[in-house]
């Protein structure tokens, strides 16, 4: 908005100096406004007007093309696996689609919502690792090289969709056992009175280019609700 109104003073400065240009050896207050000075206002006013024309017909022409990314809300269905290493337990995310759970291991959804292509799309999910690590206290079995989560794309074409891998060293402090249940319910609620979070904070920043190769940052968070082995998530601007 801001910059629209700069466009629109400056186009007035210049019809002012174009119009006082060409009357400038003419120019006295006491002399009438003839056929010819109104001629040359209204000719420099019509040059104005159709550049104010073309510099909107412009913005909305980038407007009409510009990408927005966004993730689709999701449930989780999250389990105990077996223990397969240094007898520790392991964690199983599975989507909940239509009250059904799927057979198909968890991702979200990252949708293009504008109607352009956006490329060289770099996600980054960021969280505090060391308070993870104190919350599963050992006990879950994870690898410390897939800890900090990023996944890069080529890119998603206008309405297009693209599936996204879930940050799972995050979703070990939403195994069951650190969930809201029977045992734990009295403790976490009285977080929520004190309006503490009930999980760490999870964030997530996307960065990606236009088809003009302008640079684009957008930052959300993560609402979880995590209650037994249910997780539901929404994403939320910051």
């Amino acid at each position: 908005m801001k910059k629209t109104t700069y466009i629109l003073v400056l186009f007035t400065i210049i019809l002012i100096v174009l119009f006082l240009w060409q009357e400038l050896e003419t120019l006295d207050i006491k002399q009438k406004i003839n056929d010819d000075k109104l001629a040359n206002f209204f000719t420099a006013f019509g040059g104005i007007i159709v550049a104010i024309s073309l510099y909107f017909f412009y913005e909305q022409l980038i407007a009409g093309n510009s990408p927005d990314l966004y993730f689709s809300s999701v449930v989780f269905n999250v389990t105990e696996g077996e223990s397969i290493y240094e007898n520790k337990k392991s964690l199983k995310f599975f989507q909940i689609i239509d009250e059904k759970i799927s057979d198909l291991n968890s991702y979200f959804v990252l949708y293009n919502t504008g109607t352009g292509t956006c490329k060289n799309i770099l996600i980054k999910w960021i969280y505090d690792l060391e308070e993870i690590k104190k919350i599963i206290k050992n006990d879950y079995q994870y690898f410390p090289i897939f800890s900090t989560e990023s996944q890069q794309l080529s890119f998603i074409e206008s309405n297009g969709k693209i599936q996204i891998e879930i940050p799972e060293f995050y979703f070990y402090s939403c195994a069951p056992e650190f969930n809201f249940n029977e045992k734990n319910h009295s403790e976490l609620a009285k977080k929520l009175i004190k309006g503490e979070e009930l999980k760490p904070k999870l964030n997530v920043e996307i960065t990606y280019y236009d088809s003009r190769n302008n640079k684009k940052t957008k930052k959300l968070k993560l609402e979880i609700q995590a209650v037994n082995n249910k997780i539901d998530i929404k994403f939320k601007h910051l």
